[in-house]
């Protein structure tokens, strides 16, 4: 016999929980959250004056409510460089009307977190503002992983060599791989304008291609994780003078594949030039890369910075651009810099090693690094990366 069914006791919803589970909750809410809100007064000589804020403002500044309404000696919030935005957007709300802008702040232990920030002017029956009121969304991780993309997609369109990405559709159908990105090098030694190409088929891209074994190949990395010498490959397309490729492909996320080719028709090159600036730029586009640098080979002037470098050394961007590792003095001992970097040089190959790093206030870290020569911008240069980032120990700051 079939047991009768017992109803279902319902979950509480939000508009049911009473009395102290309601602050329980919304404590813990404020606590999680990334975003915190608050109130300002507005004097009738027009000045501002903090009135209350949510708890999630101690998360995400260091600093307690009562720091902020008291504002104690040497109390900073917005970046010095952000203090015209921040004056401009309040003056928008003073003014009556609603503001919305992203800018820096400086937390209570130095860290500087970016923020969206949104006012809403309360105005009395009069139409004078008597309060603003605003939110504050840390938005640091995203900033960082844009500026990382627009790292890459420069190291990207900066490689001397042709770059195709194929994603495949359909894991049975080698006519579904789809081009999605291609840089100006692989225009240049094709032909094929990027426009014309990006978004069609690899059959509309190449015509005969599938008559060829390179569409089953390049389905075997994606399925195998492993990267494939392809050799030389001969073009024999209508549209490309006749030419000869080396060519390599590795797998990237998403069942996708990269396909990397130099010209080597006039001289046979060697392919670890290639390897290696292929390695350049998987490496730099893996989660756990902290850190990436690039150097000119000339002057040693640091050119590009990740966020990751700026969060790892603790300069600013303005401070790291132009001056040399020695003038910031990032290596603990200057000499491993010199020698990995002049290993890399003779052997034409990556160096990869471990070392002892220098954060501007003066801690110490132990990384795992590698260094590897590229072409940057038209320019010899030095791409440095770190990740597996550990403290060591802190010592007295420069």
């Amino acid at each position: 016999m079939t047991k009768p069914r017992l109803p279902r006791k319902p979950a509480p919803v939000p508009d049911q929980v009473q009395g102290d589970d309601r602050e329980e909750l919304y404590r813990v809410v404020n606590e999680l959250a990334d975003e915190f809100a608050y109130a300002d007064r507005v004097e009738p000589d027009g000045t501002v004056m903090p009135e209350s804020v949510t708890p999630a403002f101690t998360r995400v500044t260091g600093y307690t409510k009562d720091e902020l309404l008291t504002r104690p000696e040497g109390f900073v919030l917005v970046h010095p460089d952000d203090l015209p935005i921040f004056d401009q957007h309040t003056r928008q709300a003073l003014a009556g009307h609603s503001d919305v802008v992203e800018l820096r702040i400086v937390t209570k232990s130095g860290a500087v977190r970016w923020i969206h920030s949104r006012l809403a002017p309360v105005k009395d029956d009069s139409g004078r503002v008597v309060r603003i009121h605003g939110t504050a969304r840390d938005i640091t991780q995203r900033r960082r992983a844009e500026e990382d993309v627009r790292l890459h997609a420069a190291v990207f369109e900066n490689l001397p060599f042709g770059i195709y990405i194929w994603r495949l559709e359909d894991d049975a159908d080698l006519a579904s791989f789809r081009l999605v990105a291609a840089n100006p090098a692989a225009t240049r030694m094709t032909g094929i304008q990027e426009g014309e190409a990006i978004g069609k088929s690899i059959v509309e891209v190449f015509p005969g291609i599938l008559a060829t074994d390179r569409p089953g190949l390049f389905r075997s990395v994606i399925r195998s994780g492993q990267p494939l010498d392809l050799g030389e490959v001969r073009s024999n397309d209508q549209r490309i003078a006749e030419r000869i490729f080396s060519v390599r492909a590795f797998p990237l996320p998403g069942s996708s594949v990269g396909v990397s080719f130099e010209d080597i028709s006039d001289t046979q090159r060697a392919r670890e030039s290639l390897r290696r600036a292929e390695g350049v730029l998987v490496r730099a586009i893996q989660p756990g890369t902290s850190a990436v640098l690039v150097v000119a080979s000339g002057d040693g002037k640091i050119l590009d910075v990740n966020d990751g470098a700026l969060a790892t050394f603790g300069y600013e961007r303005s401070q790291m651009l132009g001056a040399t590792p020695a003038d910031l003095w990032l290596w603990a001992h200057p000499s491993d810099y010199a020698g990995a970097l002049n290993q890399a040089r003779v052997t034409e190959k990556p160096v990869v090693g471990h070392a002892e790093f220098r954060r501007r206030n003066g801690a110490t870290l132990h990384s795992l690094y590698s260094i590897d020569l590229m072409d940057y911008q038209g320019q010899p240069a030095v791409v440095l990366m770190l990740s597996e980032t550990v403290d060591r120990r802190t010592s007295r700051p420069r």
